[in-house]
């Protein structure tokens, strides 16, 4: 684990503080690298649930790239122009 962020509770929209993180220590000093991110639901009772993960690159980055949408591999997919959510196990 590169970094842990701090718990945001009573919030759909959170936002977290900036940190910075070495070059080598975020990829190897690698472009290339992909580097993976778990955003978790904190709950008071019980384990965090995955909201969903993302691969990000130093590369990504540099273009730009701001947003990364994030997957959930339990989510259930649904007909075009549905949505998704995501079951619990």
């Amino acid at each position: 684990m590169l970094v842990k962020s701090e718990v945001k509770t009573r919030t759909l929209s959170p936002v977290w503080k900036a940190f910075e993180l070495s070059l080598i220590k975020f990829c190897g000093g690698q472009d290339n690298t992909q580097v993976t991110v778990d955003v978790f639901d904190w709950d008071r009772i019980g384990d965090p649930d995955l909201i969903g993960s993302c691969i990000i690159t130093m590369a990504a980055l540099h273009r730009g790239t701001r947003e990364f949408p994030l997957v959930n591999p339990r989510s259930v997919p649904l007909p075009i122009g549905g949505s998704q959510t995501t079951t619990r196990s």
